[in-house]
């Protein structure tokens, strides 16, 4: 990063490059591995957001084969599918988001607001860096810090980094069954 307040540098999206995925899991001799998953699929909007999507599954994982595997792209799973990520929102980065330019449109559905968005997914999440403020349409608001756990369950909402440093998450993404006669992506 460059020198100067919090504030005058500019974000690097380098937040989220060094991860390191470890899998335990079953080899074909019914042995305990760990196995390497390989890069992650990556998505970054300058300046907006900065994410990494780890290890998905298409379906109800059924053990020892069946358990997903890494990821190509940046996604929303399937009802009954998942994927495991992590997401970086930049310092200074609200309304810096539009959902509508972020190739997503035919995933999600757009609100009002440039970064209000909803899926047919209910999220696990919990930050572990920084703050963030998650708000719902209607224009309720909570800021969330390190520690904050997040269920987010279909619903509309955008998120707003008005702070000095950057906040990392990470997030467990369930695709679920749509809200009847609604589907996210459709208007």
């Amino acid at each position: 990063m460059s020198s100067g307040t919090p504030a005058e540098q500019e974000y690097q999206m380098d937040y989220l490059t060094n991860i390191d995925l470890v899998v335990a899991k079953f080899d074909e001799t019914g042995k305990a591995v760990f196995k390497d998953a390989g890069p992650p699929a990556t998505n970054y909007i300058s300046g907006a957001v900065e994410a990494s999507y780890l290890w998905g599954a298409e379906q109800t994982p059924s053990l020892p084969d069946a358990v997903g595997g890494p990821v190509a792209q940046i996604d929303f799973p399937i009802p009954g599918g998942s994927r495991f990520g992590l997401v970086c929102f930049p310092p200074h980065s609200a309304g810096k988001l539009d959902m509508r330019a972020g190739g997503q449109a035919d995933e999600v559905e757009i609100g009002s607001h440039p970064g209000m968005h909803r899926s047919d997914s209910l999220d696990y999440e919990i930050v572990l860096k920084g703050k963030v403020d998650i708000i719902l349409e209607g224009g309720a608001r909570r800021t969330l810090h390190p520690g904050s756990c997040l269920v987010m369950a279909g619903v509309m909402h955008a998120w707003e980094n008005i702070y000095d440093e950057p906040c990392i998450y990470a997030v467990v993404v369930i695709g679920a069954n749509p809200r009847p006669g609604i589907s996210a992506g459709q208007e």
